[in-house]
């Protein structure tokens, strides 16, 4: 490292803090949605399960260790580079042998896409919304050709001089990190096929947000195409074309997330929760469960429960 290094706060996992619903306590700017963290964690001292509600860029700089990111397990190293999603899930088990020294770059998407910017930069967070969903999140230091950590050295360095635009500056080495982790992954074969073009997602904002706040109530197919000005065959296909899923899978997956998020933050029975979330029947929410999740609702919760449990014992 260089003479910056000497500046860096290297958090232990003790100065972490968490909630009781496990979701990392930490604010973002609202100027400018972007923190560098500097970590370094040992065995004796793993990270508990959390997750938190902005992306999350890892890179190792010595050590290894072990991610578990939506109940798969990956083993790092020095030079890997780890994408996490905002609402995953995950912890860390540092290796036995010396500490996992890391940083992250936590930030919110809207600092790279928004409403108003170009559709090209909706690429930029493709390493997070475009992954193939069997592959790790993970990029290795020689797939990658160059050393993130300098980047992000780059990066902490203006966050500490502040020089007049720096926030610029840092925005466009995380531009950076996401364009090389981007051409990686492309390379690779690990990022589905391109996104839609701005304009066809425009479309199905209405739509969007309709599922979004109904979610719980009965949806009609014919409602949904009607709100975009489409017949109901039409519909169907153009919404499948443009996010992936038919519209029934949609809202039966955003289901399933509603569902995940008040089985690990509420008391609510796993009867309680289904019918809150939009299911008619407990038996129909445990089957759309297993679906989206591969296992039931109540394996999934003593799986975080045993995964807190060992972290604390």
């Amino acid at each position: 490292m260089n003479a910056i290094s000497e500046k860096i706060h290297w958090t232990d996992c003790e100065e972490m803090l968490f909630s009781e619903q496990h979701k990392y306590a930490l604010e973002l700017p609202e100027d400018f949605p972007l923190l560098i963290k500097f970590y370094r964690f040992d065995a004796l001292h793993p990270i508990l399960p959390n997750y938190h509600d902005f992306y999350e860029i890892g890179c190792v700089y010595s050590g290894e260790a072990v991610y578990h990111i939506a109940g798969h397990n990956f083993s790092i190293q020095a030079g890997n580079v780890v994408f996490i999603q905002s609402g995953q899930m995950h912890t860390i088990d540092a290796g036995p042998y010396k500490p996992l020294m890391s940083a992250s770059i936590y930030f919110k998407p809207e600092l790279i896409s928004h409403i108003g910017a170009h559709p090209l930069e909706n690429n930029y967070l493709l390493p997070f919304t475009g992954l193939i969903s069997n592959r790790p999140p993970i990029l290795q230091q020689k797939d990658l050709g160059v050393s993130i950590w300098q980047y992000i050295l780059d990066m902490y360095k203006e966050s500490c001089d502040v020089e007049n635009f720096y926030q610029l500056a840092i925005k466009n080495r995380l531009c950076d990190i996401l364009l090389i982790s981007l051409r990686a992954m492309k390379r690779l074969n690990m990022i589905k096929r391109a996104q839609a073009p701005q304009n066809k997602i425009n479309r199905l904002t209405i739509v969007l947000d309709y599922i979004q706040r109904h979610y719980a109530e009965s949806i009609a197919l014919g409602h949904l195409a009607k709100l975009a000005f489409m017949s109901s065959s039409y519909f169907c296909r153009y919404f499948k074309q443009v996010v992936g899923l038919s519209p029934i899978n949609y809202i039966l997956r955003y289901r399933i997330d509603k569902a995940k998020q008040l089985l690990l933050t509420t008391n609510l029975t796993h009867s309680e929760v289904s019918f809150q979330v939009g299911f008619s029947s407990q038996s129909y929410f445990n089957r759309i469960f297993q679906r989206f999740t591969k296992m039931n609702p109540k394996n999934f919760l003593r799986m975080y429960e045993n995964a807190v449990q060992d972290k604390t014992s």
